[in-house]
């Protein structure tokens, strides 16, 4: 019985309601703070993933190595906490209270951890999809084309395997 109910979501694909997402995201965004909360970061975070996951998945297809519905590396968490926030114990504090997760979480390089917080809890991957772009010295862009250039130069990097042309694709039918 079970199986079956898990076919017909697969067939017909089923996945998380956008506006609940963009609800969520705009809550946690504007519980972080106004200055990480305009409708512009809003939509790109929402974007982001919707480019990435569709919000269907929690682990990368394949590999397994970008996790959560906004496919986030370990790595890149890392790279946030040793670069950018054991530099900031505002933002640290901030973070871990909008999340509900423990300061050390957001000082922690242990992969393991990180692994788990970004598929069990989707604030930790929303603000961590800000964060990304929040320490990009360029402005968020305002139209759909602008915000695909920036998850391209960001997000994606010039090596990923998405392009501007697919998150126009993807996120132009929705945002």
């Amino acid at each position: 019985m079970l199986r079956s109910f898990w076919k017909t979501m697969e067939k017909n694909k089923m996945s998380t309601s956008l506006s609940q997402i963009k609800d969520l995201v705009s809550d946690s965004l504007n519980r972080l703070g106004k200055k990480y909360s305009k409708p512009e970061a809003v939509e790109l975070v929402l974007a982001t993933g919707l480019v990435e996951s569709r919000y269907k998945y929690l682990k990368q297809i394949g590999s397994e190595i970008a996790l959560s519905y906004w496919q986030i590396e370990v790595d890149t968490a890392i790279d946030c906490v040793e670069n950018y926030l054991a530099f900031r114990p505002s933002l640290v504090k901030k973070c871990a209270e909008v999340s509900d997760t423990p300061m050390n979480l957001w000082l922690s390089a242990d992969r393991e951890r990180w692994r788990w917080a970004l598929q069990a809890n989707m604030v930790v991957a929303i603000l961590l999809c800000r964060l990304k772009y929040w320490r990009d010295p360029k402005p968020l862009g305002k139209t759909t084309s602008q915000m695909a250039k920036t998850w391209k130069r960001v997000y994606n990097t010039e090596g990923g395997a998405g392009t501007v042309a697919h998150f126009m694709e993807i996120a132009g039918k929705h945002i």
